[in-house]
């Protein structure tokens, strides 16, 4: 190590009477040189024993920087026991400071129904431009884990847990971005502690399709906590609810004044797709009420042919298409008035996905 000497006064040189102790300046510079930091010890005073006198010092580099140079001077006059003894050097990071808080409260702890929501944001993280998040959860305040969902300077709890849980966050330099959950890379936060409290979770499962001429009933989940009330979508509090159009409902428990909600949609199909109907009489005279013979069916024909007789089985009128229908002439004549038979041969595909062929026969009336 070299030593500076001031002005007038020789290195080496020992004036017999007064003794000349190491004054040390520490510096911290770019690889260029450039200076960042330096701090200067006041002399370092004799012991009777060996003393260690620590020099220490905070410096930020820059983001685009990974090597600094330390310079260690002797800035105190040479000779007559200007002698020092040089350990360790030793780094380590100090990061900046990071609190966190509870949206709408100032409190450490807090209690809330379990599956609810809660949010928490950061209330002081001074010292990293545009830091990388981290936030964590504990169950027993010691082994942390990082919470789903995160990496904003918001976090919001979605569903709150049962029990109590511990969160706290970290945050880092974007240099160290893979690095955030480290201690030696990122700041560490106070904790926050959410105490769950129990509700009673169910589900109605999945969404419904029911029979159009059948009601559906919907059954509580069983079995429910001791002291779980059941409030239904139509405000009654059995065990069940019976429904027979189709919409949206739901199922609310409350225990101990904490609620849980499930919904589930339905809707109606025609569970007998082989079903039609043929009015037994019509009256084709233009008066735009019955006008026209025709098959009524709820579903969709995937073949379709309709027939009708004269009396003597003679075709007089024929469609293979659902939506033509007969009017009540032959050749473009009114047919009399009286009683013809019909033939309909029809298929549909069931739920099942599965084509079925059907016939049927019956008679109507023609009136004029």
């Amino acid at each position: 190590m070299g030593a500076e000497s001031e002005p007038g006064v020789a290195g080496g040189q020992c004036d017999g009477y007064k003794l000349r102790n190491p004054i040390i300046a520490m510096r911290v510079e770019q690889a260029d040189g450039t200076l960042i930091e330096e701090v200067v010890q006041p002399a370092v005073p004799r012991t009777t024993t060996p003393t260690w006198v620590p020099l220490t010092m905070q410096f930020v580099i820059k983001t685009n920087t990974n090597d600094v140079v330390v310079k260690l001077i002797n800035k105190g006059l040479g000779g007559c026991g200007n002698d020092l003894v040089i350990d360790d050097i030793a780094f380590r990071p100090v990061h900046p400071t990071l609190t966190i808080q509870f949206v709408g409260s100032t409190g450490s702890e807090i209690t809330i129904c379990a599956d609810t929501r809660l949010t928490m944001n950061v209330g002081t993280a001074a010292g990293y431009p545009n830091p990388v998040y981290l936030w964590q959860q504990s169950r027993d305040g010691q082994t942390w884990i990082a919470a789903p969902g995160t990496g904003t300077a918001m976090y919001t709890i979605s569903p709150v847990r049962a029990g109590r849980t511990f969160y706290r966050l970290r945050n880092a330099q974007p240099i160290n971005a893979d690095a955030v959950g480290r201690a030696q890379c990122s700041a560490e936060s106070n904790v926050l502690i959410v105490n769950g409290r129990d509700d009673a979770p169910f589900s109605l499962g999945d969404d419904v399709t029911f029979c159009e001429d059948a009601p559906h009933t919907f059954q509580s989940p069983d079995p429910l906590p001791a002291g779980t009330t059941l409030l239904w979508s139509d405000q009654s509090t059995g065990r069940q609810l019976t429904v027979t159009t189709p919409g949206t409902y739901w199922l609310e428990t409350n225990l101990n004044g904490c609620t849980y909600r499930d919904s589930v949609a339905t809707q109606t199909q025609n569970c007998h797709p082989e079903d039609i109907y043929v009015p037994e009489a019509f009256s084709p005279n233009n008066d735009a009420v019955n006008d026209k013979l025709m098959v009524f069916h709820a579903g969709t024909f995937s073949a379709y042919t309709f027939q009708v007789f004269d009396r003597w089985g003679s075709v007089i009128f024929l469609s293979q298409q659902p939506d033509v229908h007969w009017d009540g002439t032959f050749k473009n004549q009114p047919c009399s008035a009286g009683v013809y038979a019909w033939t309909i041969q029809y298929s549909v595909v069931s739920t099942l996905k599965k084509d079925n062929h059907f016939a049927r026969s019956g008679l109507v009336m023609l009136t004029r």
